[in-house]
């Protein structure tokens, strides 16, 4: 037994798709039973997104002209309604006479410091920080171990396609 490859081992009681990584003897199994029943897969390394598209091809053309002059309607009709705006807004401001504060001047600018200062990922993790305070103990636990679990499942599936890479490459060079 040692220095065989082993056959593959593919088990029923695994969902290959929630787990982030199908077998490629997996894979090889699902084209042959697509063939079987005649059903069109995406070529290996290819996006299941490309399969789709290809298939309502002809329909998303359809909508998407459809879905264009919708767009451009609405487009022009907000041109027209922004125009109309600032015609208003120039009007107000015509009438209304202006006296500047030089203290509201000093708040502007000290809320565009601090704005600047705040990055967006910054602003995703305040979120979930928030989020997490107002969980109690027990969910916040739960929720904790979720993303533990999905670190894990993440880190397992880089190590076997590292792996497969490595063998590939291995084979690449045997020949």
């Amino acid at each position: 037994m040692v220095g065989k490859v082993l056959p593959p081992h593919l088990s029923p009681f695994v969902d290959n798709e929630a787990e982030g990584y199908v077998p490629e003897y997996g894979e090889t199994i699902k084209r042959l039973q697509a063939a079987a029943r005649k059903e069109i897969l995406p070529m290996p390394g290819g996006e299941h997104d490309d399969l789709e598209h290809a298939q309502n091809l002809l329909a998303e053309g359809i909508n998407d002209r459809t879905k264009a002059k919708a767009a451009a309607e609405k487009k022009q009709e907000m041109a027209l309604h922004e125009k109309q705006y600032h015609q208003e807004l120039k009007k107000e401001l015509e009438v209304m006479q202006y006296t500047p504060d030089p203290n509201i001047d000093d708040v502007k600018s000290n809320v565009e410091e601090n704005t600047d200062d705040v990055s967006p990922e910054q602003l995703v993790k305040d979120d979930e920080n928030m989020a997490m305070l107002s969980m109690s103990r027990k969910r916040r636990g739960l929720y904790e171990a979720i993303k533990i679990s999905q670190a894990r499942k993440k880190a397992n599936v880089e190590i076997l396609e590292r792996r497969k890479k490595n063998i590939q490459k291995n084979k690449k060079t045997s020949d």
